[in-house]
């Protein structure tokens, strides 16, 4: 931004010099070099500056948010700023945003990006257009918000008045270093209602001494912006929790006067996160989730229960002890094909006793057809396990003792079929030991003396 584009913006705003340096929280000094051209606008000042068009302009209520335009996948945006403030249409704007996989904490550098992304393109629009107006002058009947010709100044009293200020979807309060609330928007109000003359523990929370962890706190001293998760009760006594946004608000000579607090209600994320934690920790089965490197980077308390809260950096380390990946791993598998595949698998514990586990491994996050993460849940069947293999055993114990016994031994089901001839019995019946009985009668075996004598 050059300072003639600067100059224009603030006269399309129809602001004085004075009035444009409280806006943006600088010096009236530093705006007049701004405009001569004497210093170079700082990358914060354009920033604030392309906030304040995106605010003022009605179009920005119609923007669709970046994780629409850019198809965002789920775990993507759980981890991203603009998602958890549901300001998609700001994510320029809101430091550490995620875009195509990688998280941009200098604004400068993110803009370089940003410019070239569709989402930017009608906020470049709204630029454009301030600029050009600025340059041109004031026209009858000029539009008052920049976001075209349906509301025009002078047709209705009411666009004058309108605030975005009482039209964003989130709580805005304005405190002071006294921690009086001076200022908030209608959200607030009917989220926590009446505020004049109060502090902000009372109204957020109700309590009569400032929070221990107070982020306002810190903001006054640091003058850095930041976003906390806080929890608070509504007018009603509902606990909620929120997104806060936390901003620091500068006066002419750059001290920090009073700090911006907007809240965004994420009550029902944390549920549906509280209830997703509640099922993933209380299963009866282990589950972990591993990226492309094979490194387990969730567990539940299952799995860390048997195999340790840290067992290793790597599945191979966590559940077999191994120095390298499995010969038949299933991770690996579902990475190259990205299907959901079952395997029989035989691990050590954390005292170093065997498991034996049936493991699923399955998808969890894809982005452009590639899997990222690999979700696993392994039953333990080390019981199964044993009492088959004790079960095989005694099956095999019992087969030697009847086929090299002494004694004859036959048996029959309840249906009258031999299911036990050992060889033996076929020598005293004169049965030819190499010829097998099959399915046949106790008619067909015994001699008739015998059958009449037990019958």
């Amino acid at each position: 931004m050059n300072s003639k584009e600067f100059l224009s913006i603030r006269l399309n705003l129809k602001k004085t010099q004075k009035e444009m340096a409280e806006l943006l929280g600088t010096s009236l000094r530093s705006l007049q070099s701004f405009e001569q051209g004497w210093r170079k606008i700082p990358n914060e000042i354009e920033r604030q500056v392309l906030y304040v068009l995106v605010m003022r302009s009605t179009k920005e209520q119609s923007l669709k948010p970046c994780w629409e335009l850019e198809n965002c996948p789920l775990d993507k945006k759980e981890h991203c700023p603009a998602w958890e403030l549901n300001s998609g249409h700001l994510c320029w704007f809101i430091n550490g945003t995620i875009c195509k996989g990688r998280a941009y904490s200098d604004w400068n550098e993110k803009m370089e990006f940003c410019r070239e992304c569709q989402v930017f393109q009608p906020i470049k629009q709204l630029y454009d257009r301030a600029v050009r107006r600025g340059q041109d002058g004031p026209k009858e009947r000029q539009s008052l918000f920049y976001g075209g010709g349906e509301i025009r100044e002078g047709t209705s009293e009411k666009w004058r008045s309108f605030d975005l200020f009482d039209q964003v979807p989130t709580s805005i309060a304005i405190i002071d270093r006294k921690y009086r609330i001076v200022d908030a928007n209608k959200r607030f109000e009917d989220t926590f209602g009446p505020w004049n003359g109060k502090k902000c523990f009372e109204v957020y929370k109700n309590r009569k001494r400032r929070c221990r962890h107070c982020v306002a706190t810190i903001t006054f001293m640091d003058g850095q912006t930041r976003v906390s998760q806080e929890q608070g009760r509504d007018l009603r006594g509902n606990l909620h929790y929120y997104l806060v946004h936390t901003s620091p608000y500068r006066d002419s000579e750059g001290k920090i006067t009073h700090i911006i607090e907007m809240s965004t209600d994420i009550t029902e994320k944390v549920q549906i996160q509280n209830e997703y934690r509640t099922i993933f920790d209380n299963v009866p089965c282990y589950i972990t989730v591993i990226d492309r490197n094979f490194e387990v980077v969730k567990s539940n308390k299952h799995f860390q229960k048997t195999f340790g809260k840290d067992p290793g950096r790597y599945c191979f380390e966590s559940y077999k002890k191994r120095k390298d990946i499995c010969e038949k791993c299933p991770a690996k598998i579902v990475f190259e094909d990205g299907k959901t595949h079952h395997s029989l698998q035989e691990g050590y514990d954390k005292k170093g006793n065997k498991v034996v586990y049936m493991v699923t491994a399955a998808p969890y996050s894809k982005e452009d057809r590639e899997v990222n993460y690999v979700i696993e849940m392994a039953l333990d069947v080390t019981q199964t396990f044993v009492l088959e293999n004790r079960l095989r055993e005694t099956l095999e114990f019992r087969q030697t003792v009847i086929q090299n016994a002494i004694d004859g031994i036959i048996a029959s089901n309840k249906e009258g079929i031999i299911d036990i001839y050992n060889p033996s019995a076929k020598r005293m019946l004169k049965y030819p030991t190499n010829k097998v009985v099959g399915k046949m009668s106790g008619e067909q075996i015994y001699p008739g003396d015998f059958l009449r004598a037990i019958t």
